[in-house]
């Protein structure tokens, strides 16, 4: 270092890397407004661990404070930190339409981004506009502006938010009773069937048989037939369980008016032991989940002639009852979710409820042909389990590892970690290059890897699509370079999911370096864009309602990792190069799978990690190719944006999903996991 312009400036030597910052030069931390009253952002962790305190202030005085008590991946002057990420909800006396700046604290420094502006209505800009007689031509503005600017309350504000928006209803009107029937104890079942949701129907206590869950199927079939004979609908729940006033109506009224479904369930309230409660808003009818994760099936209502069927072939069981109609054939359109809280469930037994779930998806599977490991997961706050199936033969698979924009050092750290999977024959490995270095081509050559050359102008869809074209195997895995396996059998464990014949592609959890989630599968939102769901969690958080803990289906899954059938893939013409060279691709082609009936799924037990935490900075042709791929996603299927089936329509809409209530809520219809086949998009449109 020599200061400019002085020769006779002494040369001092700066070692950079080793120096340590300055402290008072660097940002506390950042904040920006994400819609409505919210708040979000990020502060330096506390030295002593506890969560930093971030403080609003309005003209100098206090009005809001939150715990940054979440993570975020910061990047600042090429160094990568996990620091303390935090949202913050204003007072709703602040939603009345009226622009103003607020100041944001953490102790005396304000954070970046301080001053924020904001704007907010008291319950969205569409509605403010549809309040006024001469402003109501105009509501199709403000319900842009609303989902571009979504407006949230945390979930300790459930109560607030839940008198507000969903106050006790009357329920529709039955033209004739509901059956209802409670699995426990005969004190927790009366308890169960005086709920106010309840009264004036004909209830019956199953006392339990063998387990928490089971009951003798003949007491169910004799009831029916007998004192229930003239109920067209049956409530099932675990005795404990107290219904809501209208609820257990709403889901008979859900199936009277759908001939095809047989199954409705709505959310719930979970009990914990100091009688909070925490609200679990469900997705639409969700196979994997549902089969790993005891909740919505402690708590639901089935068609009479279905539960008789059931009954009578032997199924005797809560967990089991719910998935029964996929013994007997049935689909996607067997089972309804109906938004909104139907009921509030004890404090639950978990140890004898994971047992439960355990047994009964070992008969669930048993009876549609499919072997498979169960064992629990005592670490959940929900019954758990994991589902590892039995194939009868390994399909083949091809690693397609995309290193064509990655560097010959990438390439050759990528190989050392995925050696295990090549030994013993577990998978083929495939190397896509651009312009390789002609050591590392002898290098694969010795090693027997393919090398697939790709051409400098050729995009990232249409590389990945020819080089699926060029092999045989039943499974391809489409792998970015800079991924590694943490843990030997991810891909054993992706590849298990396809015993079932109507999984259509698997993804795993993917981390950076220091433990922060990367991608868990992605969320659609009703502006047009897909996110990453938990990115503001750690590795080894549960997420909501254990969602992180097991298998579940999502409406999307991220490009970097992809495992899928190769003939689906090419039969639905691979990735489109077309509209998708080489942005929004992966999700158009998750999209066009699950039209045709197939599942996605999250796989939680196999975990990848990536190599670096180098920050992706895209050029300004990249950024306009991802905006121009979001509009021609959102062209081609509104309906699947407008309501992710797999994300429920009461949670918040902002780029953060799990991470409140949204205010107000979306369409509480029920709804179906199924997916409507793409809108035509003119090629150059």
């Amino acid at each position: 270092m020599r200061i400019a312009n002085r020769p006779e400036s002494p040369v001092r030597e700066l070692e950079l890397a080793s120096d340590a910052p300055d402290i008072a030069r660097q940002r506390p931390g950042c904040v920006e407004w994400q819609g409505g009253l919210r708040l979000g952002g990020w502060v330096r962790r506390d030295p002593t661990g506890r969560p930093p305190l971030v403080e609003a202030y309005l003209d100098g005085e206090r009005i809001a404070h939150a715990k940054a008590d979440a993570w975020r991946d910061v990047s600042e002057g090429g160094a990568r930190s996990i620091e303390a990420a935090f949202t913050l909800t204003l007072p709703r006396f602040l939603a009345d339409g009226a622009a103003r700046r607020i100041e944001v604290r953490h102790g005396e420094r304000a954070l970046s981004g301080s001053p924020v502006a904001f704007l907010a209505f008291a319950d969205g800009l569409e509605a403010e506009l549809a309040s006024r007689s001469q402003l109501r031509d105009e509501t199709a503005r403000g319900q842009l502006f609303d989902l571009a600017c979504p407006d949230a309350v945390p979930f300790s504000a459930f109560e607030t938010w839940d008198v507000r928006f969903f106050p006790a209803p009357a329920g529709p009107r039955l033209a004739r009773p509901l059956a209802v029937a409670a699995v426990g104890p005969d004190a927790a079942g009366r308890q169960t069937l005086a709920s106010p949701g309840l009264t004036g129907h004909v209830g019956l206590v199953l006392a339990p048989d063998g387990g928490p869950t089971r009951f003798d199927a003949g007491d169910l079939v004799r009831f029916l037939e007998g004192p229930g004979l003239s109920c067209p609908i049956l409530v099932l729940a675990a005795a404990g369980t107290t219904f809501r006033p209208g609820a257990a109506a709403r889901l008979a009224a859900a199936l009277e008016a759908d001939p095809a479904a047989e199954i409705a369930y709505g959310d719930l309230l979970l009990e914990g032991p100091d009688g909070s409660v925490s609200p679990l808003l469900l997705p639409a009818f969700d196979e994997e989940r549902f089969r790993e994760q005891g909740s919505a099936g402690l708590a639901f209502a089935l068609k009479r002639g279905t539960a008789i069927k059931a009954a009578r072939r032997g199924i005797a069981e809560l967990f089991r009852l719910f998935l029964s109609p996929l013994e007997s054939g049935g689909g996607l359109s067997a089972h309804l979710h109906v938004p909104g809280i139907a009921c509030r469930l004890p404090v639950l037994d978990l140890p004898g409820l994971n047992e439960a779930l355990a047994e009964a998806a070992l008969a669930h599977l048993a009876a549609r042909d499919i072997a498979a490991d169960v064992h629990t997961r005592p670490e959940a706050s929900l019954p758990a389990i994991r589902v590892r199936r039995k194939a009868v033969a390994r399909p083949a698979i091809t690693i397609l590892l995309d290193a064509a924009d990655g560097q010959d050092s990438d390439i050759t750290s990528a190989l050392e970690t995925l050696e295990a999977c090549r030994t013993g024959g577990r998978a083929d490995l495939v190397v896509i290059a651009r312009d390789p270095d002609s050591v590392l081509g002898e290098r694969l050559k010795l090693d027997g890897i393919a090398l697939f050359e790709t051409e400098s102008r050729q995009g990232w869809a249409a590389r990945l699509t020819h080089a699926a074209a060029r092999v045989d195997s039943e499974l391809v895995c489409f792998l970015d370079v800079g991924l590694r396996p943490d843990g030997a059998d991810w891909l054993d464990e992706m590849a298990s999911r396809f015993a079932d014949p109507r999984t259509g592609a698997v993804g795993p959890i993917i981390a950076s370096p220091l433990g922060a989630i990367v991608e868990a599968g992605l969320v659609l939102r009703p502006a047009g864009r897909a996110v990453p769901a938990f990115r503001d969690r750690m590795t080894g958080d549960p997420g909501m309602g254990d969602a992180l803990h097991i298998a579940r289906q999502v409406s999307a899954l991220g490009p970097k990792c992809l495992l899928l059938r190769r003939a689906d893939f090419l039969g639905l013409g691979g990735f489109d190069a077309a509209l998708f060279p080489r942005f929004g691709g992966h999700i158009d082609l998750c999209l066009k799978l699950r039209a045709l009936g197939r599942r996605l799924i999250l796989a939680p037990d196999a975990q990848l990690v990536l190599s670096n935490d180098d920050p992706e900075i895209e050029s300004p042709a990249e950024i306009r190719l991802r905006e121009r791929a979001e509009r021609l996603l959102f062209a081609r299927w509104p309906h699947a944006f407008a309501d992710d089936a797999f994300y429920s329509p009461l949670l918040d809409r902002g780029p953060v999903p799990y991470s409140g209530l949204a205010w107000p809520p979306g369409l509480s219809h029920p709804r179906r996991s199924s997916l409507a086949s793409p809108l035509y998009v003119p090629p150059g449109w």
